[in-house]
């Protein structure tokens, strides 16, 4: 007889009182009916509190074996429901996650073994049982031990209080976190105050220091780490609007060969269509050069092509053309002068082979794919593969190659490999069936999809370590899952393909809790 174990974590997840677009109307109606800025209580040192970004400092190497791994994962809390009078931005020590989660794994293969095993004798109690013999299995119900045993999903939650590393404040409802090409500065945009947050980051640093904003002896940062209103800007009379959904950075020498070495260009995309310029250079902080207005609404994420410079919007309201779907594309001119540089619309890129209905989520391009694009699409739901070359001669138009479903409410993607791995696959996060799809790229389908989240959104890919952190926004924690059952040999002595295991959620950083627990 074969059964569904009793000991599926999905089945034991508390499930949220209100859906998916219940969260997405809250979260757009916050800043018109509350104080975002209100002077109540800091958070709790180390809480996560509805994370909406990870994220990782750059490699200097990613095309070799790493000699060493990333030191930090960044967490960037929003504050979502306003409880506290501010959000955070967390660096954790991931060698201590790293120890924490292999004694985790231990935890969870003994105790798998251990459910096994109960659960094959509690089968055999019932096959010898007659058909008719209704005594004979009630008696294995009652007696069945399985129900007393162990959950292991129960016993993976690390502290977060015991691998913080450093914390500072930031305002609420921050919309993402990204660094800069040499990961010592990470740039945070926030709807709360409507403005870019930056933070420098010594990843070398030990104790509290790691993270430096201006805080003084307090974890907020301090004014001049909070961009937004330069003397530039109201010398060009502008400001930022709207709300902050996305970020790309690089550096400008990558639109200008004559620009400084020290300076990197910020877009901050808003969900009203306007996209933010600044220029950072490395020994002062970001300034607001010029904003353009003219894309369409609803945007949800900006992504960046390393090769042209040029950025994408991805928005819930793509332009349809000609019964095709389509990308906006926003140019930066830079004259080495902030005061004569601007953005500008640069046109539309079509998508060919891919229906024409709207809503798109996300971009993401890869070292390791130069000539493709990653776009999630909610419209349908499914990972477009996007063959890019046609569109950086100028065709202004891209072929998608192939369309692989995945599940509801797709959100973010990352791409990379895993370990040594020559395979390149692209993580995709989805809110509504709380999943995340591991997809190998050149394959064109899914080879893992992994349960038991509750609300996955933004991810960071440890290629070294194959692990995966993903951002659990509805139970406020940092999921850990283990990649190396995807790459490992049969033929090894590895201890995943031994034991013929799957990639699974293998730990959490904080205790899960249901939305009206936080609420």
């Amino acid at each position: 007889m074969v059964r569904n174990s009793r000991f599926s974590f999905i089945e034991r997840m508390p499930r949220a009182r209100f859906g998916l677009f219940a969260v997405a109307a809250v979260f757009a109606a916050a800043p018109l009916c509350c104080d975002l800025n209100h002077p109540g209580e800091e958070p709790r040192r180390a809480e996560l509190y509805y994370p909406i970004s990870v994220t990782l400092a750059p490699s200097q190497d990613d095309e070799n074996e790493a000699s060493d791994f990333p030191k930090y994962l960044f967490v960037v809390n929003s504050n979502f429901d306003l409880r506290y009078n501010a959000g955070s931005v967390q660096a954790f020590d991931l060698d201590s996650i790293f120890k924490k989660t292999s004694k985790c794994e231990k935890v969870i293969d003994k105790c798998r073994e251990d459910v096994d095993e109960c659960e094959r004798e509690f089968d055999a109690c019932l096959n010898s049982c007659g058909k008719e013999d209704e005594k004979c299995l009630e008696e294995c119900e009652r007696d069945d031990p399985c129900s007393d045993l162990c959950d292991p999903y129960a016993l993976c939650h690390i502290d977060p209080a015991e691998v913080l590393a450093d914390e500072v404040l930031i305002g609420s409802f921050a919309a993402t976190a990204t660094f800069s090409p040499g990961g010592k500065r990470l740039y945070v945009p926030t709807r709360s105050n409507t403005s870019l947050s930056y933070i420098d980051v010594d990843a070398e640093a030990d104790g509290d220091r790691v993270l430096s904003c201006g805080e003084g002896s307090s974890r907020r940062c301090g004014d001049d780490y909070v961009r937004g209103d330069e003397a530039l800007a109201s010398v060009r009379r502008i400001e930022l609007s709207g709300e902050s959904v996305g970020a790309v950075v690089q550096r400008l020498k990558l639109v200008n060969e004559n620009a400084r070495e020290d300076l990197d260009y910020v877009l901050v995309a808003q969900r009203n269509g306007s996209v933010s310029f600044f220029v950072s250079p490395d020994k002062n902080g970001p300034e607001l050069v010029y904003m353009i207005d003219k894309f369409q609404t609803e945007v949800t994420n900006i992504g960046l092509d390393p090769i042209t410079g040029y950025a994408y919007l991805t928005s819930r309201e793509t332009i349809t053309t000609g019964n095709r779907k389509s990308l906006q594309r926003v140019g930066i001119f830079y004259d080495l002068d902030e005061l004569t540089s601007f953005i500008y619309d640069a046109g539309l890129v079509f998508l060919r082979g891919v229906s024409a209905e709207r809503d798109t989520r996300d971009i993401a391009f890869s070292p390791f794919a130069p000539d493709r694009a990653f776009v999630v699409s909610r419209t349908p739901n499914a990972l477009l593969v996007v063959d890019f070359s046609s569109a950086r001669t100028g065709n202004l138009e891209a072929i998608v190659n192939r369309t692989v479903k995945v599940g509801s409410g797709a959100s973010r993607v990352v791409v990379g490999r895993i370990g040594n791995d020559p395979r390149l696959f692209a993580f995709v996060s989805c809110f509504g069936s709380r999943e995340l799809f591991v997809i190998d790229v050149d394959l064109g389908e899914p080879v893992a999809v992994i349960q038991g989240f509750s609300g996955p959104f933004e991810l960071a890919l440890d290629r070294w370590r194959k692990k995966i952190y993903v951002a659990d926004f509805r139970s406020s924690i940092v999921r850990i899952v283990d990649l190396e059952p995807i790459v490992c040999v049969p033929e090894s002595e590895d201890d995943a393909c031994q034991k013929n295991q799957t990639s699974r959620i293998v730990a959490t950083l904080g205790e899960p809790r249901p939305p009206e627990e936080l609420i």
